[in-house]
């Protein structure tokens, strides 16, 4: 580097007739204090990373991005700037822009400077030096603050709607985390995590239109998974990568990363073109147009340079209005003296995928009641979850958590909708029952819980098959417990069939009231069929990739459930169920085909010694029901899809009856008229020497229902990340 270095962003032309700011200059004290043209960055410097051996940590970063890149390398897609305007619903807005910003950017065009090969040159006539990435970087921060002041005398429809501050952190982290972007544009807000202020991400790369792979695209991609997880608001997450002389556009939404090229923003080759000139001014409208754009506008579906802790829904359909006309909601920021606003501070999954459906859960109060907010980002080919409680509310399906309010709030961007589920809480999940509270509760006690998570799961799901629903994402993770009361939740992963009376009119109604193409959506979820559910949980039919889905894989993943239970109070702490945590699917089928083969020691072969009698005989029954037909194993029947077996294989009304008793069979499937909600409860706690199956439990009437805030991640192809992740509150 010469020995001017520390002042090569200096401008040394006079500005045009049309300019109407000063000459700026960066003093070289600012340029040392913010360290601009510092190298220090993880992968900042290939000469450097090969004479200093890297740390442990660095290498495991490394190794991440690459990991990262593989699952968003699939979901890139090439657009065009003005046609990404366009879905962004900002194309009357960008062609007023154009129209006022006129030429103002183009004596800064002219001064851009120049970038030959590995030497850069600041401006016309000063020296060339050797070409580092923090040259890309800080010509950068120059140009933000020379269009910063550029703008300043303009009409106010071309002023920044918003003070952004650009913060260099080549040499420092972001707050809050280890990561190290070259520049961050940031929320004029004061919050101490700054994942939650930063609005644009800034990447620099020397190399002239390097190819967007490898471990740069997934590094950038982790940086867009850090502001999903800190920042439940967003609609995508934007990039400014430079690249070289060039700068691409990236916005990560849930569909994939999308990106298109800007152009030039530096001159490239021997000489200061006029044509090349011409470009860069363009890159620099672009390029602002994105700059002074709000929050909501850009990035967010609210304005979030406000606190906006607590949210207040407006439309869509409530408790009291089911039925009314329109889903479609609007959200604002709310006010914590409002009843009816909704906090967002606690949020119970903290795991966010990169790419794929996307769900927040957060623990709040609604109208005095504890309640779950759930936002879900979900395919526009798919089923939406909130559709699919309307309807189990309108058959009074039991077990299924009651509904505040929901709707949909944006119908599609990037080929997702986000909706919006306000739902009661229903407790713990199976997942916490696990860890802690059966631990601590008496076998009677215990014997007595898992019996009732058997009995109203059961008749929860035989319900929702006989109108046409199922689950098919049965797991710890999805089934609540509050006081002995079980909650079925999560039904973003539910698909709807034929009635068992044979009526489809249902899949018509809900996908023209909510609004999506019945064809489309019967489609993938029939094709998903056999991918979707949380793997160590999945039937031996799913995990070998069967087609065609019923009730009995269900209940299948509702046993393997209620074992894995039974074995974590037996060892007093979570295990790995049947060994099949990470496994491939065909090798878990057979492992669990293996431990499922004899009537006499399935139990034993699932790590369980004890078991009550009681509760060995309903289990027995779903064993036998699932795994034999009479005296005939057909294990091996199910792994290799035997038509002639699997037809043989249904619920009669006498199994039926077993589980849920004489009482809640007829109030369920007789559809009696004016009948309300059955819930399936406990009876008064007795000895568990005179427990029985009949009187265990009893059907009662209730209009209550239940929800909870959990659960675990269905691996399906909606998602990039296909390990299974737990959320609990």
């Amino acid at each position: 580097m010469t020995e001017n270095s520390d002042n090569i962003f200096q401008r040394s032309s006079t500005e045009g007739p049309n300019d109407t700011i000063a000459q700026t200059t960066v003093p070289s004290s600012n340029m040392s204090q913010v360290n601009i043209l510092s190298n220090a960055t993880p992968f900042k410097n290939n000469a450097r990373s090969q004479l200093v051996s890297r740390d442990p940590e660095t290498e495991k970063a490394e190794a991440r991005y690459l990991h990262i890149a593989e699952m968003v390398k699939g979901r890139m897609q090439s657009s065009d700037f003005v046609e990404i305007i366009d879905r962004l619903g900002l194309s009357d807005a960008f062609d007023q822009y154009l129209t006022t910003i006129g030429n103002s950017f183009s004596s800064l065009a002219r001064e851009s400077p120049k970038i030959n090969g590995g030497t850069f040159n600041s401006y016309e006539g000063s020296t060339d030096v050797s070409l580092q990435e923090s040259h890309v970087t800080g010509y950068f921060h120059q140009l933000y603050k020379d269009m910063v002041n550029r703008c300043n005398n303009l009409d106010e429809s071309v002023k920044r709607a918003v003070d952004y501050e650009l913060v260099d952190h080549q040499t420092k982290s972001v707050a809050g985390s280890r990561s190290k972007p070259d520049a961050v544009f940031n929320n004029p807000r004061p919050d101490k995590d700054e994942w939650t202020r930063v609005h644009i991400i800034v990447e620099g790369k020397k190399l002239e239109k390097q190819a967007i792979e490898g471990k740069d695209l997934g590094q950038m991609a982790e940086y867009a998974r850090m502001i999903w997880k800190s920042q439940p608001t967003r609609k995508f997450v934007p990039v400014i990568l430079l690249n070289g002389a060039y700068i691409t556009l990236l916005l990560f939404a849930r569909r994939g990363c999308y990106y298109a090229e800007f152009g030039r923003f530096m001159h490239t080759g021997l000489f200061f073109d006029t044509e090349q000139r011409k470009e860069i001014e363009r890159t620099f409208k672009w390029l602002w147009f994105l700059i002074i754009q709000r929050p909501e506008d850009f990035g967010h579906f609210v304005d979030v340079t406000k606190a906006h802790r607590y949210l207040k829904f407006t439309g869509g359909t409530s408790e009291t209005n089911l039925s009314s006309a329109s889903v479609d909601a609007t959200v604002e920021i709310g006010r914590i003296s409002d009843p009816e606003a909704v906090s967002i501070k606690e949020n119970i999954r903290p795991n966010v995928n990169i790419v794929g459906r996307l769900g927040y859960l957060f623990a709040t109060k609604f109208k005095g009641n504890s309640a779950v907010l759930k936002l879900s980002w979900t395919p526009t080919n798919r089923m939406p979850e909130a559709a699919v409680y309307e309807y189990l509310h309108q058959k009074k399906v039991v077990g299924v958590p009651q509904v505040f309010a929901s709707g949909i709030i944006i119908r599609e961007l990037f080929e997702y909708r986000l909706e919006f589920l306000l739902l009661e809480n229903c407790g713990f999940d199976l997942n916490s029952y696990m860890e802690s509270k059966c631990m601590t509760q008496s076998d009677k006690t215990f014997n007595k819980t898992v019996m009732n998570i058997v009995r109203q799961t059961f008749a929860c799901l035989v319900q929702a098959k006989h109108h046409g629903v199922l689950h098919r994402d049965i797991s710890t993770g999805n089934i609540a417990i509050n006081e002995g009361k079980v909650s079925v939740i999560d039904w973003g992963y539910a698909k709807l069939t034929s009635a068992d009376t044979g009526d489809t009119s249902h899949i018509d109604v809900l996908a023209m009231r909510w609004g999506y193409s019945k064809k489309e959506v019967q489609a993938n979820e029939d094709g998903r069929d056999g991918n979707t559910g949380t793997p160590i949980y999945m039937g031996v039919r799913i995990l070998s990739q069967c087609p065609q889905r019923g009730i009995l894989d269900d209940l299948e993943s509702m046993f393997y459930v209620v074992l894995h239970i039974l074995c974590c109070k037996e060892y007093k702490g979570q295990v790995d169920f049947l060994g099949c945590r990470n496994m491939a699917n065909h090798i878990a089928a057979r492992l669990k085909i293996g431990a499922m083969s004899s009537r006499d020691f399935y139990l034993k072969a699932a790590g369980i010694e004890l078991c009550s009698p009681e509760l060995r005989t309903v289990l027995d029954k779903l064993h036998g029901r699932l795994f034999f037909d009479g005296d005939m194993f057909i294990g091996l029947n199910l792994i290799f899809q035997d038509d002639e077996v699997e037809h043989k294989r249904n619920l009669d009304d006498d199994f039926v009856r077993f589980f849920i008793g004489d009482a809640a069979f007829e109030k369920i499937f007789q559809r009696l008229p004016e009948s309300p909600a059955v819930h399936i409860e406990a009876a008064p706690e007795l000895p568990v020497n005179e427990l029985t199956i009949t009187d265990t439990f009893t059907a009662s009437i209730t209009l209550s229902r239940s929800t909870s805030t959990t659960r675990k991640r269905a691996m399906d192809d909606d998602s990039g990340d296909t390990t299974p992740k737990r959320q609990c509150q």
